[in-house]
């Protein structure tokens, strides 16, 4: 048996951030009750008078891999860049995390551009006719590992890394949901099964259910960027909060369910004692 002191102590710290994450997420619907203008800005944002031929430009200057336009022209379709206190589900999650919240309202970032470039250049992949449910899983068979889970939600998806939480070893399947339709994926092989991860996976699994999103999308100003852009370009990511409620909504099949907090989680320092 693995004695390890560090292993114990980030296995315990990673049960200690789930249990977290499963209390944050108990006072979500409460806490939207409560606040119900929490995202009414963004809503504002997305009615707001952005010129096309700006928003283009920005789209092809993304594309082109042009930074210093795609901010200038990012910074044009939201000017509003006023001081704002993070959100506060968003800033519990981060500190949980490990992370400093105030990256949630910080400027324009070297990663805001690396997700613009891939979420757009993922978008311009997908042909331009409806695709059926069996192209679009063999589609998302063949994605690149970075590129999963948006080619999935660019195809109308909703979808969910699923984490078995009494594994041993610890296992997570990918869950896409579309029209009525619960496909599973096996990362290791890409290999799909029909229905919920729940009925793919042995009896007495405890499971939880977490949005797959990087940290650019719980960015204000990505937030923002992302309404006003999306009547010209169509599909843009989701606000994480606002997708995890509607789909606990609309899923009522789903039990726990958090933001999935692996992208958001510093990268692991090793260090070597002389």
């Amino acid at each position: 048996m693995n004695t390890d002191p560090e292993l114990k102590t980030r296995t315990t710290a990673f049960l200690v951030l789930l249990a977290a994450l499963l209390v944050v997420f108990a006072g979500f619907l409460g806490f939207f009750r409560d606040y119900p203008d929490l995202f009414s800005g963004e809503n504002e944002q997305a009615a707001a008078e952005v010129s096309r031929d700006i928003v283009e430009k920005w789209r092809t200057a993304v594309l082109d891999g042009d930074r210093k336009n795609a901010f200038l022209y990012a910074s044009q379709i939201v000017p509003d860049r006023g001081i704002h206190a993070p959100d506060p589900v968003y800033a519990e999650f981060f500190e949980l995390c490990g992370q400093d919240p105030s990256v949630l309202n910080s400027a324009w970032t070297d990663a805001d551009f690396r997700r613009w470039n891939s979420w757009l250049a993922e978008a311009a992949r997908i042909p331009a006719e409806t695709e059926d449910l069996d192209g679009a899983l063999a589609a998302l068979q063949k994605a690149a590992p970075d590129r999963l889970f948006d080619r999935a939600a660019l195809s109308g998806f909703d979808v969910f890394v699923v984490r078995v939480l009494n594994g041993d070893p610890p296992r997570e399947l990918y869950e896409f949901r579309k029209d009525g339709v619960i496909c599973t994926m096996s990362p290791s092989d890409r290999k799909f099964v029909k229905g919920a991860a729940k009925a793919a996976l042995p009896a007495g699994a405890e499971l939880i259910h977490l949005y797959p999103a990087p940290q650019a999308d719980y960015r204000l100003l990505n937030r923002k960027l992302y309404r006003r852009v999306e009547p010209y370009l169509g599909r843009m990511p989701r606000a994480p909060a606002e997708a995890l409620v509607e789909c606990k909504e609309k899923y009522p099949d789903i039990g726990a369910a958090a933001f999935w907090p692996d992208p958001i989680r510093p990268l692991a320092r090793i260090s070597v004692k002389k």
